[in-house]
């Protein structure tokens, strides 16, 4: 169901929305087309390798950029998110980035010089835990199984080893943006936001969650996804069974045409809607189940 501004507002108040959001996100939108939509920043951006050589360094980030209340990744916005989004990982690589550049001028100077800026680089590391690593605890289950993992040392070659995150083979060859997969892509772009973001009492939509992943990897993504957000509600809209499958059948709304070409819903009980009355289970709808299973058998009280 689709509300205008002032239906939503009279619903639930607009002082209310601003009290309760305090410090706090309200929607976090994920559209089905977000690789799509850095494919055309590449085109529109003379087709460079890698959309997110346009992240700002921390150097250019404005100290009053906005606090983000609603992160929709289809906006032209999308590139200011994302500096958003990678702050605290950007100002950790400028900040060991700096260190390097101190070593290596105390130890020009002399060993003495040279040994005191690496035991301070050193008690900076221990207080000062990496973020990538952070993140790699979370993708990297999912992105092994694509014989993958998130790279966590910088090289600082160049200013764009400030800009994004990398992804390497497990043998430590890194795989350079334009030979990522759609799927990999997919969801480090869905789940890094997720990680970096606060969640608590948001909303987050997830469109077509299943795109570019295989069947395996379907049945578990939506584990990640509510385990990076554990307190936020989550909304999927999926063509996918094996999507389906991974909730309870009180959790779902199916949605169908009928004869007249309109919308309806299709409901998996009879009577009263309560969580013992369902005679259809989507949880059995899986690629190595026997289509029979779908059918739970019914129950005589």
């Amino acid at each position: 169901m689709v509300f205008e501004s002032s239906q939503a507002e009279n619903i639930v108040p607009l002082y209310f929305i601003q009290e309760f959001y305090v410090d706090k996100n309200k929607l976090i939108s994920f559209p089905a087309e977000i690789v799509d939509h850095v494919n055309r920043i590449l085109q529109d951006q003379n087709q460079l390798t890698h959309p997110f050589d346009y992240l700002k360094a921390e150097i250019e980030i404005k100290e009053d950029q906005k606090k983000w209340k609603v992160f929709d990744f289809e906006t032209e916005s999308f590139l200011e998110i994302w500096t958003d989004i990678l702050r605290n990982i950007n100002d950790y690589k400028v900040e060991e980035l700096k260190y390097s550049q101190q070593m290596a001028n105390a130890f020009t100077d002399s060993m003495e010089k040279g040994e005191s800026v690496l035991s301070e680089f050193k008690r900076w590391k221990q207080e000062n835990p990496n973020p990538i690593e952070n993140l790699a605890q979370k993708l990297n289950p999912i992105l092994n199984l694509f014989h993958l993992n998130l790279k966590t040392t910088f090289d600082f070659q160049s200013i764009e080893d400030l800009k994004f995150i990398k992804i390497q083979s497990l043998s430590g060859t890194e795989i350079p943006y334009q030979a990522w997969s759609t799927g990999t892509k997919q969801f480090i772009l869905t789940l890094t936001p997720l990680f970096q973001l606060k969640t608590e009492d948001t909303i987050i939509l997830v469109d077509e969650p299943e795109r570019s992943l295989y069947p395996d990897i379907q049945t578990e993504i939506i584990d990640y996804y509510t385990q990076l957000a554990p307190q936020a509600q989550f909304f999927f809209a999926t063509h996918s069974p094996l999507i389906a499958s991974c909730f309870e059948p009180w959790e779902i709304v199916e949605l169908k045409f009928n004869e007249q070409g309109m919308v309806y819903q299709e409901q998996y009980y009879e009577g009263e809607r309560h969580v013992d009355n369902y005679f259809l289970d989507p949880r059995y709808l899986r690629w190595d189940s026997r289509k029979e299973k779908a059918m739970k058998p019914e129950v005589k009280l």
